[in-house]
């Protein structure tokens, strides 16, 4: 788990004595060229592994069950049913589900980018996905001047907020209902 030091502090921990950030360039304010180009400022950030805090314990990632899953991956959807299919692994049918909110949601987005989303939130759920448009995604980026990339990938993080959010609303729904937490 990689935070600046603001981000630490907001969780109670501090970086020990002594360590070293790992420096990354973060995108800053952007400007308009003597050509009439638009330029991007970088400012440099450190951000730190949680074993260089003082927390005692790394907290372990969430897991979820696949029922906890599919009911927060489908809670909202009005045809969650029409989506089962028969003869699909729980984890096949909730990449289904994924799919299907991700290409609703963001059905502006060029296929590739879609997929990235996706990808995201299999990693964050720890469910097994494809990375093969990772190439796709490098290309057409690379095709794109530097205002559109910067706008693709805001729509990008969008779509994983939107549906991220979808799911831990799903998620939280769940423990209400299923195991009756007020």
């Amino acid at each position: 788990m990689l935070k600046d030091v603001a981000r630490f502090r907001e969780d109670g921990f501090y970086i020990k004595k002594g360590e070293k950030g790992i420096a990354i360039f973060q995108p800053g304010t952007s400007y308009q060229r003597r050509d009439g180009s638009i330029g991007i400022n970088y400012n440099v950030k450190h951000i730190f592994d949680i074993t260089q805090t003082s927390a005692d314990e790394i907290p372990s990632p969430v897991e979820y069950d696949r029922s906890q899953l599919a009911y927060a991956f489908s809670h909202k959807e009005k045809n969650a049913d029409n989506h089962a299919e028969t003869g699909l692994t729980p984890d096949e049918q909730l990449l289904k589900l994924l799919d299907h909110s991700c290409h609703k949601e963001g059905r502006n987005l060029k296929e590739p980018f879609i997929l990235s989303a996706e990808y995201a939130i299999c990693q964050k759920y720890h469910l097994k996905c494809d990375a093969g448009f990772a190439n796709d995604c490098v290309v057409t980026l690379g095709q794109m001047d530097k205002i559109g990339r910067k706008k693709t990938l805001k729509s990008v993080k969008r779509l994983f907020d939107t549906i991220n959010t979808r799911i831990e609303h799903g998620l939280y729904v769940y423990d209400q209902e299923v195991n009756g937490n007020a």
